[in-house]
């Protein structure tokens, strides 16, 4: 095999992995047996590299997306909860699931602003120490 061949595979191994539901599925798609796919993921530091990236990037688009639709399902909480004719049960979960969601969310600044401090506390603590 050449080394161009070889990175052609491991860029096709690295796109099945991102779209399979299993390893096996992945290796099948990018035309390598499953052993090699995972050597490749516990021993190959340069595809770990590329396979943890593109795993964030993917993950970053979704966020993205979930951030757009946001307001949207917040709408639709709102509606539900505030619509008579829907039944109890459904307007019941769409407040608790607003109240739950509401609850992460404050519990999520809490923390950050917990880590902020924390950090500045560190950042002035070192500042001192050269001093």
């Amino acid at each position: 095999m050449t080394e161009v061949n070889l990175e052609g595979k491991k860029i096709q191994a690295l796109a099945a992995l991102l779209s399979c539901k299993s390893v096996e599925d992945a290796a099948q798609q990018a035309g390598i047996s499953t052993r090699t796919l995972f050597r490749w993921l516990h021993e190959d530091e340069e595809f770990q590299r590329e396979y943890h990236q593109a795993g964030a990037l993917l993950m970053e688009g979704t966020l993205n997306m979930l951030q757009r639709i946001c307001g949207g399902a917040v709408e639709t909480l709102a509606k539900v909860m505030e619509d008579g004719m829907a039944t109890s049960s459904s307007r019941v979960a769409a407040a608790r699931a607003t109240l739950e969601l509401t609850l992460k969310i404050e519990d999520h600044r809490a923390l950050v602003r917990r880590l902020e401090r924390l950090e500045a506390r560190l950042k002035k603590a070192k500042g001192d120490e050269r001093h």
